[in-house]
């Protein structure tokens, strides 16, 4: 019987793995609800009913460190972000790391790198007057008290999506691109997380309940 660490390095490399790796992020409460309607016992250990490969979790610190108070809305604003994302940081670094380098080839285990809390919001550089102020209020302010994970990925072009022509063309329009953070996309191994999913719809539908009645998204004029 291959180990959590044999398995995976085998599907890795295209080979014979005993059986497929089954890593657990975690059930949906409305799926445990369904099981204990169905008989599943509240005491009962979940881990056990299945057999999930044992992993660890290294996860580095992507943020700008210092975080900013105020992002970036200007091409010339960037180099403060750029200064504030730099990768020879040793502080970035997990603080258990050393303990996973000395197990080395000894552990039976995988071992995860987490590169991300929750789905993306593209913010692009030149964000006319204010704009970033309402996105602030209508995503962020709403993701937090829904207690939604969000990080920001600023781009200063295109996305490969539809939001950059509908922000650029003529007078532009406001635009907030989320995205769900995944691995082979548009091929049949394609992996992401069901609550990512989840959770950018249900923070989309109560970004739009939150938008004012009254509220004017007209870019100003000069």
């Amino acid at each position: 019987m291959m180990s959590s660490r044999e398995r995976f390095l085998e599907v890795m490399g295209f080979g014979s793995p005993d059986r497929v790796p089954y890593f657990q992020e975690g059930i949906r409460r409305e799926v445990l609800r369904v099981w204990r309607k169905q008989g599943l016992s509240r005491g009962i250990d979940i881990e056990r009913l299945f057999p999930y490969d044992p992993l660890e979790e290294l996860e580095p610190d992507v943020d700008p460190i210092p975080m900013l108070e105020k992002w970036p809305a200007s091409l010339s604003a960037l180099g403060v972000l750029r200064n504030r994302l730099n990768p020879d940081d040793k502080s970035r670094l997990p603080k258990d790391l050393k303990t996973h380098i000395r197990a080395g080839k000894e552990r039976d285990y995988t071992l995860f790198l987490r590169v991300h809390r929750g789905f993306f919001l593209s913010l692009g550089a030149r964000a006319w007057n204010r704009f970033a102020d309402v996105m602030q209020a209508l995503i962020f302010d709403t993701a937090k008290a829904r207690k939604i994970n969000v990080q920001r990925q600023v781009r200063a072009r295109g996305a490969g999506t539809n939001a950059w022509p509908m922000r650029m063309a003529r007078s532009g329009a406001a635009v907030g691109l989320l995205s769900i953070p995944l691995r082979y996309m548009h091929s049949p191994v394609e992996v992401l997380s069901l609550q990512d999913v989840e959770q950018t719809i249900e923070l989309l539908v109560a970004t739009l309940l939150a938008i004012p009645a009254d509220a004017d998204f007209q870019r100003p004029q000069p």
